[in-house]
């Protein structure tokens, strides 16, 4: 379930961060002109010109321990939807040196499998049936800031986070009976909204143009509603509105592949 504890520790850890990197970049060097006109500007364009940048590509998959909060589910099962589903998709990104590593740029693109509870109805008064709700063709596309503080040549660390959109499908059906009515239920929408993202993790550098790392995601969307309908063979009515919101802890292994159009050599 989503913790607001664990959220805002999250987007400290990054707010620090990004205030360190700022402070990296910023901090002039000794020798810098004490005024504005003593400032060589031609120089500077020609440093910031030369600065390398190296774009990359990467491969992303792991598995998202993920959580549906949905209204009607919490009414009847007493609950959320928790589980585990496997995650994957692809980025392209451009990496600008810094001191100690790099400042990433990022627009990443993922899938998601489908999150899915059910519960059996048998109750004391004679009824019974089935109910399930499900969080299925999960997607986002996200817009990263990472930066990577590399401890060696080899072995580094990275913190930052993403925002952009996401969405899944939700459903929520089912049927109850009493032995000589039945109530169906059911509820669906294509739900596309706001997503973010923070995290951070580990980096290898196998080589200077193959990266492998491992890290923890918290991905979060912003909640929707969706219209529960019950009908009872005959007439179909709207029973309520249900708040559902998708949020997720992830474990994710990524495979960089730096100036990916370069020519190979031995």
């Amino acid at each position: 379930m989503h913790r607001p504890w664990l959220t805002a520790a999250c987007l400290l850890v990054l707010a620090s961060m990004l205030a360190a990197a700022t402070a990296d970049e910023m901090a002039m060097p000794a020798d810098t002109p004490a005024s504005l006109g003593e400032v060589p500007f031609a120089a500077i364009a020609d440093q910031v010109a030369a600065t390398p940048r190296r774009w990359y590509v990467s491969g992303i998959i792991g598995p998202s321990f993920a959580t549906l909060t949905d209204d009607f589910h919490a009414d009847v099962a007493g609950g959320a939807v928790d589980g585990t589903i496997l995650s994957g998709g692809g980025a392209v990104g451009l990496a600008i040196a810094r001191p100690r590593g790099a400042l990433r740029l990022e627009f990443e693109g993922r899938s998601r499998g489908t999150l899915r509870d059910s519960v059996n109805v048998d109750d004391p008064s004679g009824l019974d049936g089935r109910l399930e709700w499900s969080a299925g063709n999960g997607w986002s596309t996200m817009a990263n800031l990472w930066r990577d503080l590399m401890l060696n040549d080899r072995l580094g660390v990275y913190l930052g986070g993403g925002i952009g959109a996401g969405g899944y499908r939700y459903d929520a059906t089912g049927a109850v009976s009493d032995g000589e009515f039945t109530d169906e239920f059911s509820g669906s929408s294509q739900v596309a909204t706001f997503a973010w993202q923070v995290g951070g993790g580990a980096i290898w550098a196998i080589n200077d143009r193959i990266t492998f790392d491992v890290g923890y995601r918290f991905y979060s969307l912003q909640p929707s509603d969706t219209t529960i309908f019950v009908s009872d063979g005959f007439v179909r009515e709207p029973l309520g509105g249900s708040q559902h919101g998708f949020s997720a802890s992830e474990l994710m292994f990524s495979l960089r592949i730096y100036d990916p159009f370069r020519r190979w050599t031995r």
